[in-house]
């Protein structure tokens, strides 16, 4: 049963949101197939193993007609679904992203069961990729339309996961990066990083045209699904994060690119805001949009005078005179490295105080 196109037909029928729930079987649905908790309804799907699986909303958004044809509509569908089972004898085994969502409902770290150990891709070394979008709903295509569109760009050696309607794991196989490398003369194992960069680049470009335009990727190390794809996933969440709080421009995220980043987040909000004090003495002119693009942009090229002059399309002796000027103002010299140092982790955490 394709639960997924039930949700959305029924989000488009009554223009509301449901969301998805996973729930400890010993808690919930003793006397019926609908719950009301906490001002949200829970409407009953399916079990599997010590778990319930259900559509909750607000409850108070729901008429009682509108609740009775959720109820009429979610019963027929299991019906049609026991039939199904009945007549092929056989029940129809978990699936890869009902594992996943359970586990990381109960924050659990469990092996896979053998029924998905059957697929021969989860068994060896993958890329694991994290797409994550905030675009409208209506400008989204359907999870089978991105599925297609990446077995196509990828010759089909993928598992694809949504996790949500604007979250998605991918798992790549690492024979698709090896043939690259291989056209390119370059060695896989000294050059990881620099490939897993330029593999994610181009998968960027593609749903960049091809799909919802600008989304959020982030890319990790090769591992084996089988093994850890639970603890993968959390920490391509916590990549996502850290990218999308400290490198608000860019929209591909890795962990050798944020080395700084992970230190400095342990750092309390009033940790940041004292060392950002004690940096800047004069925080407005510092922080002005020109005066920060200039610093940024001199960061991102090696603090490189004349290839920062390039990148800003300004004379390079207009760079210099920001810089001098920036000196003047603060005694900071960015062409000094330890000095650099400062403004560069100055501004990162200006950038997560911010936004609290």
């Amino acid at each position: 049963m394709n639960w997924d196109k039930i949700k959305t037909k029924l989000e488009q029928i009554l223009n509301l949101q449901f969301k998805w729930e996973v729930l400890q079987k010993n808690e919930w649905f003793f006397d019926g197939n609908t719950i009301e908790k906490n001002d949200q309804i829970y409407f009953y799907l399916y079990s599997e193993g010590s778990y319930y699986y259900a559509l909750s909303v607000n409850q108070t958004l729901l008429t009682s007609s509108e609740k009775s044809l959720i109820e009429m509509t979610l019963n027929t569908c299991r019906m049609n679904q026991n039939q199904t089972e009945s007549a092929s004898g056989n029940e129809k085994p978990i699936s890869l992203r009902t594992w996943i969502l359970n586990q990381l409902q109960y924050d659990l770290d469990e092996k896979l069961p053998e029924s998905l150990l059957q697929t021969p891709q989860l068994l060896k070394n993958n890329i694991p990729i994290l797409i994550q979008t905030h675009v409208s709903d209506q400008n989204i295509g359907t999870d089978e339309e991105l599925f297609s569109l990446l077995q196509s760009f990828y010759n089909s050696q993928i598992v694809f996961v949504p996790l949500s309607n604007k979250e998605y794991l991918l798992l790549c196989s690492l024979d698709l990066l090896e043939e690259e490398i291989e056209e390119q003369g370059k060695d896989i194992e000294h050059e990881m990083e620099e490939s897993l960069q330029f593999f994610s680049s181009s998968l960027y470009e593609m749903l960049l045209s091809e799909w919802v335009g600008k989304c959020h990727i982030a890319i990790h190390y090769p591992i084996v699904p089988s093994e850890s794809v639970i603890l993968i996933i959390k920490q391509l969440r916590e990549i996502m994060e850290l990218g999308r709080n400290y490198c608000q421009n860019e929209y591909i995220h890795s962990p050798w690119n944020l080395y700084l980043e992970s230190l400095l987040d342990i750092l309390s909000d009033e940790e940041r805001r004292l060392f950002i004090e004690r940096v800047f003495k004069q925080v407005d002119f510092v922080l002005d949009v020109e005066m920060k693009t200039t610093l940024e942009q001199f960061f991102n090229t090696s603090c490189n005078v004349s290839e920062t002059a390039k990148k800003l399309y300004i004379h390079r002796n207009t760079l210099i005179y920001r810089l001098d000027k920036f000196k003047q103002e603060t005694g900071l010299d960015v062409r000094v490295f330890n000095q650099a140092v400062l403004v560069k982790v100055s501004l990162l955490l200006y950038k997560l105080t911010k936004q609290h």
